[in-house]
């Protein structure tokens, strides 16, 4: 009965409110906001938020269900032009996302039909269908998840998905990312490319970010810049704080307060260059 009462008080404490140093909202508060009232983020927010690169647009790749570094770098420029016209990549989050399990990180990966998806147009590229795994990945989510205190908000909105059997992954993931932008209440512009660019030869307006985050080759300022900035997760107590996992985490954990989370996060990055 007491920790019920300590916990009910902690709920209805009021949140800490926000502070404006230099044009960026303090943060340092963020931790507490799962324990009380929704968080309304301040007006103007996201005007700090994009003004930053000036006209450049971010040139990145497609995930599925994206990590907090791709949304921190999407918000941080406003503009996002989502590389369609390249081929499918083996062994990135394309078709992939890491969530936080009890036994530690937990990998989710979506089958493709089976071919020489390497060197496909991503957009031809196929899902596979012969194992149900969206009920599975659903259900590792909701273990996940289920307990965090934003994950009955925001479940119905992205549960939807996973009812609904995608025919190609682009399409799947570009559904998922309006979904979640929604959620995060992010107002980005996102367009797809019209033409493919090799590397380094991109227009002087698109900052080329494809392939910079990267399972395999997790990014060591990356890394730093979301471990300057944790907030609780499930499990934290046996694995302490994961980084580089799928927005979910942060969204399920965090609510409305989480676009401050990928603000700082984009702020620590920008310290160490792009």
């Amino acid at each position: 009965m007491r920790g019920q009462r300590q916990a009910r008080a902690a709920r209805q404490r009021p949140c800490p409110p926000a502070g404006r140093r230099h044009g960026w909202y303090d943060v340092r508060n963020i931790h507490s906001s799962v324990y009380c009232q929704p968080l309304r983020l301040p007006k103007g927010l996201f005007h700090f938020f994009h003004m930053n690169r000036g006209g450049a647009h971010l040139l990145i790749e497609l995930h599925y269900l994206p990590g907090v570094a791709w949304f921190a770098v999407a918000a941080g420029f406003g503009r996002v032009v989502v590389e369609a016209r390249e081929h499918y990549v083996k062994g990135s989050f394309r078709n992939r996302c890491h969530i936080a399990g009890s036994h530690g990180l937990q990998r989710l990966s979506v089958p493709l039909v089976r071919g020489k998806n390497a060197g496909m147009p991503i957009r031809r590229v196929r899902v596979a269908h012969q194992q149900p795994w969206m009920r599975a990945h659903w259900h590792s989510i909701q273990s996940a998840y289920g307990r965090t205190p934003f994950f009955e908000h925001y479940a119905p909105r992205l549960e939807a998905h996973f009812q609904r059997p995608p025919e190609f992954l682009f399409d799947w993931n570009l559904a998922l990312l309006h979904t979640l932008l929604d959620c995060l209440e992010l107002e980005l512009e996102i367009e797809t490319s019209r033409h493919w660019f090799p590397l380094g030869e991109t227009p002087d307006h698109l900052v080329d970010f494809r392939n910079r985050i990267h399972p395999k080759r997790p990014d060591p300022r990356l890394q730093t810049a979301l471990q300057r900035h944790p907030y609780p997760q499930p499990f934290l107590e046996r694995h302490g704080f994961l980084p580089g996992l799928s927005v979910l985490d942060l969204l399920f954990s965090q609510g409305p307060a989480a676009p401050l989370i990928l603000q700082a996060v984009w702020g620590s990055w920008q310290e160490g260059g792009l």
